[in-house]
């Protein structure tokens, strides 16, 4: 599933939160779930799985957050970022 919303201006992110539910059938690599992006920057934010770890980015890799071991094939997993 791909969605793409285009602002009519840029957005100005103080604060926020980005949560789902995944249920991963295999597990790879890299599999982004969620990305927000801008001009200057197309990876601002992103939210993704690399094997059995989580992922939460801001800004690019200057400020990465990964939880190892969270997330299991055929399991519902909950996973925020803020």
């Amino acid at each position: 599933i791909y969605t793409a919303v285009i602002p009519a201006v840029p957005l100005s992110l103080s604060s926020f939160t980005v949560c789902m539910w995944v249920k991963p059938t295999t597990v790879s690599n890299k599999t982004v779930l969620f990305s927000y992006g801008n001009r200057r920057n197309p990876y601002e934010i992103q939210l993704l799985l690399a094997q059995t770890s989580a992922l939460f980015t801001v800004g690019g890799e200057a400020h990465l957050v990964e939880e190892r071991d969270v997330v299991n094939p055929g399991q519902w997993t909950h996973l925020c970022g803020a």
